[in-house]
């Protein structure tokens, strides 16, 4: 469910200081115990420059029951694998309905070439610490190389839809692996041996996407002028979509609503 949010309020919304779930690249927790996820969006998430591009922001909301954490049963390795947490709240809300960790991405942005993203320096990588996945979420470009690590002294058996891998313990053991859309954005990342383990991996197919903060909020720069269809995805939560229109210059703001997935 969404509703576009009057002239006047984007207007002032356009002074508002964001928080938004991704920087620079940098990996960071889908599922958050700090207070806040942090981070930025437009450019220093990869999207290119625009001389007379506009801005989309907004917020996603929850509303109705927020379903219980998923409870972590530790029943193999437990020598090693004692993990900090016993559960892990998969959907997190944050204060007035906040949704975290929802990715947003803006569909059909034109463009000729191969996009121009802005990599971590350190390129995409997941390893495995304590018997879980560092981060637990993870976006990465279409094409991208990711680097999976074994750092615990136990074997990990990394299982995608994509591929699955057997990773020997105590040596820091490395995999490569290049990540592409297959129809679905969201990768789920589990271990064979392991079965409390699970992460997720987002494809982004071009560089004009964020992911909200702790408090909902995301915002998209550089956004070249256009009406558009936007996705607003979280891998627990049903699919929410909207068209909007980005001029040059302006900032365009839209509220996206989630609901509990019915059984």
């Amino acid at each position: 469910m969404t509703r576009q949010i009057p002239l006047l309020a984007v207007l002032l919304a356009a002074t508002a200081t964001f928080l938004i779930g991704w920087n620079d690249g940098e990996s960071v927790e889908y599922l958050p115990t700090e207070a806040a996820l942090q981070g930025s969006s437009g450019p220093e998430s990869g999207a290119p420059s625009a001389t007379a591009g506009g801005v989309l922001t907004g917020r996603a909301l929850f509303e109705g029951s927020v379903p219980p954490p998923r409870k972590l049963v530790v029943d193999n390795d437990t020598d090693h694998c004692q993990v900090a947490e016993d559960e892990v709240q998969e959907i997190v809300v944050g204060e007035d309905k906040g949704l975290a960790g929802v990715v947003v991405e803006i569909q059909g942005v034109k463009h000729e070439g191969e996009w121009e993203w802005k990599h971590p320096q350190d390129g995409y990588v997941i390893r495995q610490k304590g018997c879980r996945f560092d981060p637990r979420f993870l976006v990465i470009p279409n094409g991208a190389e990711l680097t999976i690590y074994n750092d615990d002294p136990v074997l990990h058996n990394v299982n995608t839809a994509q591929w699955n891998i057997a990773q020997p313990g105590g040596q820091s053991y490395e995999s490569k692996r290049k990540i592409t859309y297959q129809g679905r954005p969201f990768i789920k990342v589990s271990c064979n041996v392991h079965s409390w383990m699970q992460g997720w991996i987002y494809v982004a197919r071009s560089p004009y996407y964020a992911v909200t903060g702790a408090d909902g909020k995301f915002k998209i720069e550089n956004v070249p002028p256009g009406s558009y269809k936007v996705t607003t995805r979280h891998p627990k939560l049903r699919t929410q979509r909207f068209k909007i229109t980005v001029a040059a210059g302006q900032t365009a703001e839209q509220e996206v609503t989630f609901k509990p997935r019915s059984k």
